[in-house]
């Protein structure tokens, strides 16, 4: 089983490969999937899927699935695609291996890929999206230090914390509000909370959280 969506209709797959769509006590569709392998599947309230798609010998596509239907991007020029998440817009997040090597974070849009850039060093990852675009992650400066981010269509990625500050962003949820990681002058990790406000996190007197 895949996703469930808000008729209750449930999308899964079987051993043979075969995409099915179970409404009301009976099978309404059925497709074979061309994909070897599917991993990481992300699901949105709709009951979307979005997944990475395999095949021996190609390069690795995103595989996006909607009420039974099936569409393969893999038009995009990358090698190593990895899915990341998936919004109620069916916005997709992850990141693609480029030319260079390195991992860049995309949002594919209308079936558009958009790569999201870095803050100056040549790599970047997609982690978590909501429903109003923003995008959060981690990204390599112009020193090689891995910081948190924050992007959306209208200002781009945006550090979350100084350059001196090594940070992650793992979650965003519906308010804008971001929850990641950070290590602070004492090397030691600890949660944080950005609400507007960076809130570190030590939670129970422990020196450190996550």
């Amino acid at each position: 089983i895949l996703a469930i969506d808000q008729e209750t209709c449930v999308t899964g797959l079987l051993l043979d490969n075969t995409l099915f769509r179970y409404c009301d006590g009976q099978a309404v569709s059925t497709m074979d999937i061309p994909c070897e392998s599917l991993d990481v599947f992300h699901t949105n309230a709709s009951g979307a899927i979005a997944a990475q798609c395999s095949n021996p010998g190609q390069a690795d596509s995103v595989l996006f699935i909607r009420e039974g239907q099936a569409t393969i991007m893999d038009d995009f020029g990358y090698g190593v695609i990895s899915v990341t998440g998936l919004n109620d817009k069916d916005e997709i997040i992850g990141q693609a291996v480029v030319e260079s090597g390195v991992s860049r974070a995309f949002i594919i849009r209308d079936k558009v890929m958009l790569d999201l850039g870095t803050l100056g060093g040549p790599g970047s990852v997609a982690k978590d999206l909501n429903n109003q675009g923003l995008v959060v992650g981690d990204a390599q400066d112009e020193a090689g230090t891995i910081r948190a981010f924050v992007w959306d269509a209208e200002n781009g990625m945006q550090a979350l914390t100084p350059p001196e500050v090594p940070s992650s962003a793992d979650q965003v949820n519906e308010s804008g509000i971001i929850v990641g990681n950070f290590q602070d002058q004492s090397g030691i990790t600890r949660g944080f909370l950005l609400d507007g406000i960076m809130h570190p996190l030590s939670p129970f007197g422990m020196p450190s959280s996550v």
